[in-house]
């Protein structure tokens, strides 16, 4: 049986308020991705603060944290094979101002 990487992401708060969820899901199925959860929710300053904690010295965490916190976020994880070395290098948006975050998990991780 092949490996399945796992892919998750985040459409940030502007992407939600712009109507981008259909539009960034869209693409990601057309890509072969298949959708194994998904949930809509509005996170905490505490959970964002935790969720960042590596970031916390630096000069924009409390941008960051403040504009995470400014709406709902759509956070999702896909599934799919070889997605870092499937993609070759093309991106899910042909234009950069969708706002999602990716973070790929390869079954070659360990974590």
């Amino acid at each position: 049986m092949a490996n399945l990487e796992r892919t998750f992401i985040a459409i940030k708060p502007d992407g939600v308020q712009r109507g981008l969820v259909g539009e960034i899901i869209k693409r990601f199925e057309q890509k072969g991705f298949r959708l194994v959860a998904m949930k809509f929710l509005r996170a905490s300053e505490e959970h964002l603060k935790q969720h960042y904690i590596d970031l916390k010295v630096r000069p924009f965490f409390p941008g960051l944290v403040k504009y995470m916190n400014s709406g709902p976020v759509v956070a999702g994880t896909y599934s799919n094979h070889s997605w870092g070395w499937g993609w070759g290098g093309v991106s899910v948006s042909s234009y950069h101002e969708l706002p999602i975050l990716l973070i790929i998990v390869s079954p070659f991780c360990s974590l």
